[in-house]
């Protein structure tokens, strides 16, 4: 993610509250909005932590990050539902598991939270990716009367209609 998006993202971030962010890696960015937010509570999930990534993204951690090694599917299993004030998504570049990552953030997300979906843009991933992400992320706003709002690099932020 580039150091602008980073700053966007960190700007939609309340004082206090609840972030979800599908798919860390390494939890590298997380953890720069963790510090950044310390009254903030991160869940980050993600179902592919390969040993050494996991590994690094405990030494990223803060305080305030908590990791699911899992899907949204898992994080709906536990009946969570309408308590996160951000959702960042940045999963699966597929159409369908974005498209389901998407949809299930309509249900997690707090009426008037925000929503932030990267890659979105071309250019940053192989075009297929890039293609796919765009278009369950069209589609998606046209289901649930979202609209992309703006994009910063290839971060695009939606908001309700």
């Amino acid at each position: 993610m580039l150091p602008e998006e980073i700053e966007a993202i960190q700007a939609i971030i309340p004082q206090k509250g609840i972030v979800l962010e599908i798919g860390t890696f390494h939890g590298v960015t997380v953890s720069t909005w963790a510090a950044a937010r310390p009254d903030v509570t991160f869940l980050s999930v993600d179902p592919l932590l390969w040993k050494r990534a996991g590994l690094r993204w405990y030494e990223n951690r803060r305080p305030n990050m908590r990791l699911l090694t899992g899907t949204v599917d898992d994080l709906m299993a536990l009946r969570v539902a309408a308590i996160f004030d951000v959702v960042i998504v940045d999963g699966d570049h597929d159409y369908i598991p974005c498209y389901h990552d998407l949809e299930s953030t309509y249900t997690l997300i707090k009426p008037g939270g925000s929503i932030a979906v990267h890659d979105y843009v071309k250019g940053r991933l192989r075009r297929t990716a890039a293609r796919a992400v765009i278009r369950a992320t069209n589609d998606f706003c046209r289901r649930y009367r979202y609209k992309i709002a703006r994009t910063i690099g290839s971060t695009a932020f939606l908001e309700e209609i």
